[in-house]
């Protein structure tokens, strides 16, 4: 689900129980090269879900682009979310 917040698309997804942490993955193309996104909040790249949680991107070049959430498990990716396509505001 989108949030609308000033230049900031906030999004929130439903928890996978047995999930560790997950991966957050971005790309200007739906079947584009993926980066994955660091939490420079924790100085990783692991996300983790607790009622409610979102993450925030800040556009920076005003184009939309392409997510994809990896639940993470034991240290191994188990699942990858489809891609989810965030508009330029």
């Amino acid at each position: 689900k989108e949030q609308e917040h000033s230049q900031i698309g906030h999004y929130i997804w439903e928890p996978v129980y047995d999930a560790d942490y997950y991966y957050i993955y971005i790309a200007s193309e739906e079947g584009g090269n993926y980066q994955q996104v660091k939490n420079t909040t924790l100085n990783n790249n692991q996300w983790y879900w607790n009622y409610p949680h979102a993450f925030g991107i800040s556009m920076t070049n005003n184009q939309g682009f392409y997510i994809r959430i990896a639940t993470v498990r034991d240290g191994v990716v188990c699942g990858t979310s489809n891609p989810i396509y965030v508009p330029a505001k």
